[in-house]
């Protein structure tokens, strides 16, 4: 009877402690890619800017082709059509700093 006792003991061990690392693997997360790795995925043509038609094909503009336009007259700090990767770079960072609704975080 002790036998089995610590035979189940073990087991239950062994299922808890299977659990516990599976929910922990569940908890992990990718690491984030680099503005400069987003910029690279959306450059298609690999000529190191981006079109409004290669921008508007943005995983986070799909639908949203008035949007993307908005966002891309933004970014295209020199207005010559299309975003190099220090206009992206600059207008994601400045766009971090700022609140939901644009205002300044505090």
């Amino acid at each position: 009877m002790k036998q089995l006792v610590s035979v189940l003991a073990i087991v239950l061990v062994g299922l808890w402690a299977a659990n516990v690392s599976a929910q922990e693997k569940k908890g992990e997360k990718k690491p984030r890619p680099s503005l400069e790795e987003r910029f690279k995925a959306l450059d298609k043509n690999n000529d190191k800017s981006l079109s409004l038609d290669e921008f508007k094909a943005a995983p986070w503009f799909k639908d949203r082709p008035d949007r993307a336009e908005a966002a891309f007259k933004r970014m295209d700090a020199d207005n010559d059509g299309k975003v190099t990767l220090d206009e992206f770079v600059k207008a994601l960072k400045e766009r971090v700093g700022r609140g939901k609704r644009g205002e300044k975080k505090k």
